[in-house]
């Protein structure tokens, strides 16, 4: 089991492709809020991407929680509908719709502030804490252990399996901003030959256009076979090069590409490479 935030990876120099951009079992890949900005007691789509390769599909859990103590939640008493979101992973994608607590008017101003999100995902069966959150979603009944429950994740997460589970923590952001001025996503684009021969070295093209002042400084690649020579890219000018290095072995291979503004806002790139 990896316990990450959902995009921090730190970047290695070593030659060839990097151990850490492999991903073997399941893993989330990201999480994008549309929009990463919102008002309190607004809504947002938040949809997480999951890397899948053994197929053996998940339960998603998305929830916000932000630290009253070591065992709650600001957000706690509140209804679970729109502070939490349970299902299934469908085509690599769980998009769960969240609405900001109203009871951040009290805090919130035209300088954005994070409200904390988590992300779990477990392969069937591996984690009971998935059933009590479903349940309790669907009971509508937030008891005091449900509560403490999406409070400490990093406590209990550590006794589920190594495999097959895999946490994240995002943060959305919110402010009483104007539309026009709030944050938005970034975007990227990739390009290059996604066709190789067994063991081939490519290099990809990366742009991104992002509102902020070119606040992104780089670029994440993880791949579900083979490796990125770095785990990240830095940007220059909106432009970045990612080298990627394919497997010994013919295979069709799943590529992302990630990207962060610092600010709440997710680029998400995603396509295949064929490896002959």
């Amino acid at each position: 089991m990896r316990l990450l935030p959902i995009i921090a990876l730190l970047a290695a120099c070593s030659p060839g492709p990097s151990e850490d951009t492999l991903v073997d079992e399941l893993r989330i890949i990201a999480a994008v809020a549309e929009p990463p900005e919102v008002l309190p007691g607004e809504t947002t789509s938040v949809d997480v991407l999951l890397a899948d390769p053994l197929g053996a599909g998940a339960t998603v859990a998305v929830w916000a929680c932000t630290p009253a103590d070591e065992t709650s939640c600001v957000e706690a008493g509140s209804p679970l509908a729109g502070r939490l979101a349970v299902g299934e992973l469908v085509d690599g994608h769980f998009v769960a719709d969240l609405t900001v607590n109203p009871a951040w008017a009290a805090f919130a101003s035209d300088e954005p502030i994070p409200s904390p999100l988590w992300v779990l995902a477990c392969e069937p069966g591996a984690c009971p804490q998935l059933d009590a959150l479903g349940d309790a979603l669907a009971a509508e009944a937030p008891t005091d252990a449900i509560e403490e429950l999406m409070a400490t994740p990093t406590d209990w997460v550590a006794e589920l399996p190594l495999t097959g589970v895999t946490l994240g923590a995002k943060s959305l952001m919110v402010s009483t901003r104007d539309a026009e001025n709030r944050n938005a996503n970034p975007t990227l684009t990739v390009d290059g030959d996604f066709t190789s021969s067994a063991g081939e070295e490519l290099t990809f093209e990366v742009s991104v256009e992002d509102d902020e002042d070119e606040s992104v400084v780089e670029v994440m690649g993880l791949t579900t076979g083979g490796g990125f020579g770095l785990t990240a890219f830095a940007f220059l000018n909106g432009q970045a090069e990612m080298r990627w290095y394919a497997p010994d072995e013919p295979s069709l291979v799943r590529l992302y590409a990630v990207a962060t503004d610092g600010v709440g806002g997710t680029a998400v790139w995603t396509g295949e490479a064929t490896v002959e």
